[in-house]
């Protein structure tokens, strides 16, 4: 009677975990069981169901077949249509993290940052460049003057890789200064290596200027897009 009760409590806590986590199958057939935290346009984001209070893992929708959710609902995920998300309460009491019967288009053509020069459009990662050849071929007359601010001050840029040849000619004025002064520094020699150590210095403050600059054209170029286009 013991090992009976026993083996009825366990099936039933067995069930019963099986029943409360989600299963994700992506599409390269991988299985994740997982509880889903919130499903967004573009992305999926969910805890390891064995791991609930660790970190929360974040899946590309296109990279997604589709979700079978606690309650039993089995959503198929499309790169072009989502459900609205529902953030799922603190104290756990609802399971229903959808509305089935409430769809949304997409914006595809749509461009989100993604890292600091990273961006998503229509469902893939694109570089810096290619983000400015989309937005270079609108020629729109306040999208194309960000995006060649922020290609012109990305040149800037590199005027910070010209601390290390400055601080290498501070070395040398000040060597070649005490050599031909006898271990002795004159007026001129100090003054030339401490204006060599201080262009040494200003250059990766300027470059931080421009790569800060070259983001902020970035980004109102993009938004400019995305309201227009």
């Amino acid at each position: 009677m013991r090992h009976a009760l026993l083996f009825i409590i366990t099936a039933f806590f067995i069930s019963h975990v099986a029943f409360a986590q989600d299963t994700i199958m992506k599409t390269n057939g991988e299985v994740i069981q997982a509880k889903i935290t919130e499903v967004g346009p573009l992305e999926i984001k969910y805890k390891k169901f064995s791991f609930q209070d660790g970190p929360t893992y974040v899946e590309n929708r296109s990279e997604i077949s589709y979700i079978k959710y606690s309650n039993g609902i089995k959503e198929q995920i499309s790169s072009t249509t989502t459900a609205v998300p529902v953030r799922i309460s603190d104290a756990g009491t609802s399971t229903d993290y959808y509305d089935p019967n409430v769809q949304k288009e997409l914006h595809v053509d749509k461009m989100q940052p993604y890292g600091a020069v990273k961006y998503k459009y229509q469902g893939r990662k694109i570089g810096e460049n290619e983000m400015q050849r989309i937005l270079m071929k609108t020629q729109d007359r306040q999208i194309v003057p960000l995006i060649q601010g922020a290609k012109d001050a990305h040149k800037l840029q590199f005027l910070g890789f010209a601390a290390i040849p400055l601080g290498i000619g501070a070395l040398f004025v000040l060597e070649a200064g005490a050599i031909n002064n006898n271990g002795r520094l004159s007026t001129g020699t100090v003054t030339g290596s401490l204006l060599l150590v201080g262009g040494a210095i200003a250059c990766p403050i300027i470059s931080g200027v421009f790569k800060h600059k070259r983001t902020t054209y970035n980004r109102k170029a993009v938004e400019l897009y995305n309201q227009k286009y």
